[in-house]
């Protein structure tokens, strides 16, 4: 493909053998979904950090959340496919998700790291 002041692109396409290897493992079901977050993992020590770096590590959280979900939103639009918009949603609503979680929640952790033995009472 020819592009002004810059190198020919390339484009590439799907061989027949690569097509009916991607057929074939879309006809087989997922496995699960992993989760790994360094987030939770930091939270899981909470106690060994001051309340104000716990609330810093939810608020930045919070806010990464804000901004995902308004990128992710960003990219809808009318002529998508309905598929990419299922996919689209899916993660907007993962990332509403997580963010209500942390809101609803976040006072209740602050207050658990800040007094710890009115937590276990």
């Amino acid at each position: 493909m020819s592009q002004n002041k810059r190198p020919d692109k390339k484009v590439y396409s799907l061989t027949e053998k690569g097509q009916r290897a991607l057929t074939d493992q879309l006809r087989k079901a997922p496995g699960p979904d992993k989760n790994r977050s360094e987030f939770l993992a930091a939270l899981l020590f909470a106690e060994a950090v001051s309340p104000d770096r716990v609330s810093d590590l939810v608020n930045e959280r919070i806010e990464d959340h804000d901004t995902r979900i308004r990128s992710l939103e960003a990219l809808l639009a009318d002529d998508m496919s309905p598929a990419s918009r299922f996919v689209l949603e899916y993660g907007v609503a993962m990332q509403k998700a997580a963010l209500t979680y942390l809101r609803d929640h976040q006072d209740d952790l602050l207050a658990q790291v800040t007094n710890p033995g009115e937590a276990a009472e």
